[in-house]
């Protein structure tokens, strides 16, 4: 018995360090390493409770299957084919997550977008299921005695493992209601918030310009799964116009030319090219500084379009100056 212990803990080990591996490879591929690094320290907790959980079922199901075989016992099959079943489910609710970033790259947009929004949920999802999973487990090896007394396995064996599992079900039902819920709550804010900002009075606007040094507004396009926000921080005669630009995804890297997919037009219908882009240039999480030459003189708007970015044809950013 202690040598099918053993032997399951290796299994356990080696599912976890394939679990792991994926998910450098899944993000490392599909984006970069540096993308990689980034979504470990944003996810590291939920990803270890997912290896670890992951790695459990793996130790525990090859720990049945070789007791099965020990014993050549019949009759188990179809609890054995359950419990494989339950880690099949478990393997691919932890991986759900990570489509988030290779859907975009066969052009599947709007389910990624779908995949952003409930990222969480779904790894939520994995760790649960790995707790149903290996509580299940758990049921199978003390229905049949595949365990010694005073071993691990024959302390957890003491306990009512079968209302373990139906609390365990339970809870996983009620944990998922909750976060699902604060799911579509947050995304509920984040659209407020979007038509709040694109729904501001260009009046209010004006009056917050200023001839000598005008002061505009925040301005914010979201869609394709990502936020860009523009500040415009130095608008005056005969000087370069500069913005403040933010870009925020959780789908992939931002790893385009804003230089070159940018353009400044006045309310002339002049067109400006920007000079330089100061700042990042990877990442989920992208910001700096677009430059532009200075505008004509006695322009009274300009508009900032940013396009072909993450599928979206032209993101437009509008404001009206006193110059």
């Amino acid at each position: 018995m202690e040598l099918l212990v053993k032997k399951s803990i290796w299994w356990g080990i080696g599912g976890a360090v394939l679990l792991t591996l994926f998910y450098w490879l899944v993000l490392t591929l599909a984006n970069s390493l540096a993308h990689a690094v980034e979504q470990w320290r944003q996810w590291w907790f939920w990803i270890a409770l997912l290896v670890i959980g992951f790695g459990s079922q793996v130790g525990l199901y090859s720990y049945i299957r070789y007791a099965l075989r020990e014993r050549k016992m019949k009759g188990v099959g179809r609890e054995v084919v359950a419990a494989g079943g339950v880690s099949a489910g478990s393997m691919v609710a932890c991986c759900a997550h990570h489509l988030v970033d290779v859907l975009p790259i066969i052009g599947v947009s709007a389910a990624a977008v779908f995949l952003v929004e409930y990222q969480l949920f779904f790894i939520i999802v994995g760790v649960v299921s790995n707790a149903v999973g290996i509580v299940y487990l758990l049921e199978v090896i003390k229905k049949h005695v595949f365990y010694k007394e005073g071993g691990v396995l024959g302390r957890l064996a003491q306990f009512d493992v079968a209302q373990l599992r139906r609390w365990a079900i339970i809870g996983a039902i009620l944990v998922l209601a909750v976060v699902f819920m604060r799911t579509q709550e947050v995304i509920g804010q984040r659209k407020v918030v979007a038509q709040d900002v694109s729904a501001i009075d260009e009046k209010v606007l004006v009056e917050l310009s200023s001839v000598a040094d005008t002061v505009l507004s925040i301005r914010t396009d979201v869609g394709g799964g990502l936020t860009i926000e523009a500040t415009p921080i130095d608008v005056e005669l005969r000087k370069p116009i500069q913005f403040d630009i933010s870009l925020n995804t959780h789908q992939g890297d931002l790893n385009f030319d804003l230089v070159e997919q940018s353009v400044l037009i006045d309310d002339a219908g002049n067109e400006y090219s920007p000079i330089e882009w100061q700042g990042e240039r990877s990442g989920h999480h992208v910001s700096g500084k677009l430059i532009f030459p200075p505008l004509n003189g006695g322009a009274n708007g300009m508009t900032l379009i940013i396009s072909d970015v993450y599928e979206v044809a032209e993101r437009v950013f509008e404001w009206t100056l006193a110059l």
